[in-house]
């Protein structure tokens, strides 16, 4: 039998179908095939784009101090025969210089990066600045919390709420409801208003005091008030005896939550906040030693720039008297005048102008890299030469003393036991959320109840008791509620915590062979500093000899063909010439690299910033701040002792010192020369930087003066200066005392 539909359509059913249409047609929703749109009018085409994304630059908001002046051009060789002004700069006026316009640690190491750019280039964030300290201090987001937030957790918090309304509802029944009519309507006007502070304690506990109060007002005529007032006055405390209990876990992890599965929070502790603050004060400081390091190098490769350039200046200078005498026989025709000698000279004066036109070159270069290092202009109308000697005098360190300095001083180290100490204190916390969840919940509570808030009475004319003022009622405390109990709850298999425990002792036993292999280095890096330092000795003695000598031979082939010596041709002279000036090149290059090995083995033994007088600390505080820690101190000096301070323990122990723990995994043998780490360096008792450099601008010397090799101090009279000798170690005599001894 087939089936069949029959569709009945009424005026009813038209008007909703041409309401739907016309609904299609007005919404942006509905879609239309028909794209040929007709505007009235005639406008140009605006704000059309055929692409989503184009190169942008960020607007900044820039102060008038922050704008800063184009500056001058690079100095060349060309214009720097334009300059007026020399400023004779100091290491120690370098150093400070680098240090006061510095507030970003700057680098010389452009080696490795992409482009050949710094590191300042290429991430910036990552570079060590002054307001890294503080910018960890102040951290708020998740693994990177500041002291201040996690201190935050345990701050009082304050939630109110207040809400009122009306209800009106049809009793649906035949019997009289409360002496309401059957059928009637139940009118209620109704309010309420909740208050809460809570408060988390270091224990894990957690107290909460709340307040509530319920107004209502009805219709029904046999309510025994019309209007009332009902609360009440509750106090909430929570207490954990298992996972997440307990002072240790609580400064280390921060409050364990009401709900323990995301255990990524075992470093978010005002502990470890702490120790993330000396990370960030010791990379700081890494950054600073780098930068005056950096800085004690240029400084140094400068001044042997300029020696460079005294030698080819001597050698030109040599080269082109040598090419008039000769050009002067030749255009008169006299014996040793012909040609090719005169075209043998010319090429040897040229080709020594281009070798002083290159150390000229090189000057510019150093002084501009020691110009970024200083954070000063890039030409400023002043050339910087140094003013300082290099060291001549033997250094003799004791390797034992070093290497345990080096072992406890390094910051690297110190770097990498925080890490260690953190991982520590984070498996601790890891563990005890290895436990069930057990929590202590109890509570008390006042109710109260009355036709009216407040009043100056309590008789309301109907209860014996009164119930006029619900505050009243409150606070007398007949009407109570309490329950005590536990919580319980823990997940089958604990495989997240487990997980967490063997992954946080898995990175404690990579962190504690990371600082090994880091001793190791150190060991390495210190040996190898040892071995330049003899070697760059050994060198400049041998390169002083062979000045000596280059001086002798060149002095006596000039005699020589002065008296008309045949053997003695020009070939010969103006090779000597030659030696001459390499000889002395190679020298200044010895005594500068052996310098820098000085400093290089301060450096390595982690006590370059100390020997430079350069000791890192906070900056001003608010004076407010001052008064708050004075006041303090003076509740802690009075402060009563405990009776049972002996026995009390400290949760969780002390893990932070002022004094150097000198911990190492390396151990000394006093019996075979080990000689104790040296005490704090008293500033004042460091005579040979002399005195303090102004910090004002320096005057410039006037007029250019580069320098003369006439004028040069001979090394024979050049005592071993005190401006780079360092900490724990002695000098022997100058290298000019031991000139032209027999060497094996």
């Amino acid at each position: 039998m087939p089936i069949g539909f029959r569709l009945r359509i009424t005026q009813r059913h038209l008007q909703a179908l041409a309401w739907l249409g016309i609904s299609c047609v007005g919404l942006t929703g509905c879609m239309t095939t028909d794209r040929n749109l007709t505007y009235i009018g005639r406008k140009p085409l605006t704000d059309y784009l055929d692409h989503s994304a184009e190169i942008a630059h960020p607007v900044l908001e820039t102060g008038p101090d922050e704008i800063r002046q184009f500056p001058m051009g690079p100095r060349t060789i060309k214009s720097r025969l334009d300059a007026q002004d020399v400023w004779n700069m100091h290491l120690t006026e370098a150093v400070q210089m680098a240090l006061r316009n510095n507030k970003v640690a700057r680098s010389n190491d452009r080696s490795g990066m992409q482009g050949n750019n710094s590191r300042l280039m290429t991430s910036g964030d990552a570079v060590p600045s002054i307001w890294d300290p503080a910018i960890q201090e102040t951290g708020v987001l998740f693994g990177s919390r500041g002291i201040e937030s996690a201190l935050s957790a345990f701050d009082a918090q304050l939630t109110t709420r207040y809400s009122m309304g009306k209800t009106e509802i049809v009793q649906n029944n035949i019997f009289n409801g409360g002496g309401l009519p059957a059928g009637s309507t139940l009118v209620s006007d109704v309010a309420n208003m909740q208050s809460a502070i809570t408060k988390q304690f270091g224990t894990g506990a957690t107290f909460g005091l709340s307040h509530s109060i319920d107004y209502t007002q009805s219709n029904i005529p046999s309510a025994l008030f019309p209007s009332s007032y009902s609360g009440n006055l509750r106090a909430d405390l929570r207490q954990p005896l298992l996972a997440g209990a307990g002072v240790n876990y609580t400064r280390i992890a921060g409050p364990v939550g009401q709900n323990i599965q995301g255990l990524s929070g075992v470093n978010q502790g005002v502990t470890i906040a702490r120790i993330n603050n000396d990370i960030s004060v010791a990379d700081f400081e890494y950054g600073v030693s780098n930068m005056v390091f950096e800085v004690e190098k240029l400084y140094w490769d400068l001044y042997f720039a300029y020696r460079r350039y005294a030698s080819a200046v001597t050698n030109r200078e040599a080269g082109e008297k040598t090419w008039q005498d000769v050009k002067v026989k030749y255009d008169e025709g006299a014996e040793g005048g012909d040609g090719f000698l005169e075209a043998q000279a010319r090429d040897a004066y040229f080709d020594r102008v281009a070798q002083e036109e290159a150390a000229l070159a090189s000057i510019d270069t150093l002084e501009g890299s020691l110009r970024r290092l200083l954070g000063l202009p890039l030409n400023d109308g002043r050339i910087i030469r140094p003013a300082d000697e290099p060291v001549t005098a033997e250094f003799k360190p004791d390797w034992n003393s070093d290497l345990a300095m080096a072992l406890t001083r390094r910051v690297e180290l110190r770097r990498q036991k925080w890490n260690i100490k953190s991982t520590e204190l984070q498996l601790v916390a890891a563990k005890s959320l290895t436990k069930p969840r057990l929590d202590l919940v109890s509570s008390y509570q006042l109710n109260g109840f009355g036709d009216r808030l407040m009043s100056d009475y309590s008789k309301d004319g109907i209860t014996d008791e009164g119930f006029h003022n619900f505050y009243d009622s409150l606070l007398r405390g007949n009407q109570t509620s309490y329950n005590y109990g536990v919580e319980f709850s823990m997940p089958f298999g604990f495989r997240a915590a487990n997980a967490q425990v063997r992954n946080l002792e898995l990175r404690l036993a990579k962190s504690k062979a990371v600082l090994k292999a880091q001793e190791d280095e150190i060991v390495f890096e210190l040996a190898q500093a040892y071995q330049d330092l003899t070697s760059n000795w050994t060198n400049a003695q041998t390169y002083f000899n062979r000045r000596l000598a280059a001086d002798e031979q060149a002095r006596f082939i000039e005699q020589k063909r002065l008296g008309g010596d045949k053997n003695a041709t020009l070939r010969d002279q103006l090779e000597a010439q030659a030696h001459m000036a390499q000889a002395e090149t190679a020298y200044y290059q010895s005594i500068i690299e052996y310098t820098k090995s000085v400093a290089h083995v301060n450096y390595r033994k982690g006590a370059l910033l100390e020997f430079n007088n350069i000791y890192l600390t906070e900056g001003a505080w608010d004076q407010e701040a001052y008064e708050d820690a004075l006041e303090r101190a003076w509740e802690r000096s009075y402060g009563i002792e405990h009776p049972l301070r002996n026995i009390m323990k400290t949760d969780p122990d002390p893990f932070t010192s002022q004094a150097d723990p000198g911990t190492s995994s390396y151990s000394f043998d006093p019996g075979v020369g080990y000689t104790p780490p040296p005490a704090d360096i008293n500033p004042g008792d460091r005579p040979d930087l002399g005195e303090p450099v102004p910090t004002g601008e320096p005057i410039p010397a006037p007029g250019l003066e580069l320098p003369d090799p006439d004028k040069l101090p001979d090394p024979s009279t050049v005592p071993g200066p005190t401006a780079g000798r360092p900490m724990n170690s002695e000098f022997d005599e100058p290298i000019a005392d031991r000139q032209g001894a027999p060497r094996t």
